[in-house]
């Protein structure tokens, strides 16, 4: 019997701010960034028969980072 997959949104954010041109020479390289990984926490669903075969549910993500190019 076939599987139905039900449809999902998944909502993902990204902020980040390059100092290139912060006006601090050694800053010049840096680079910061904040992600949001799946905000709405939709879960992914399969149904057989109209009864759930499969329900995953990952949860929120959030990341907080930096880089730094010489």
């Amino acid at each position: 019997q076939q599987n139905d997959i039900l449809g999902e949104t998944i909502v993902d954010a990204q902020l980040s701010y390059d100092f290139a041109d912060a006006g601090y020479a050694n800053l010049e390289g840096l680079r910061i960034y904040a992600q949001g990984i799946n905000l709405n926490d939709e879960p992914f669903t399969s149904m057989q028969g109209g009864q759930i075969r499969d329900y995953q549910q990952y949860g929120e993500n959030y990341r907080l980072g930096f880089s730094y190019n010489f």
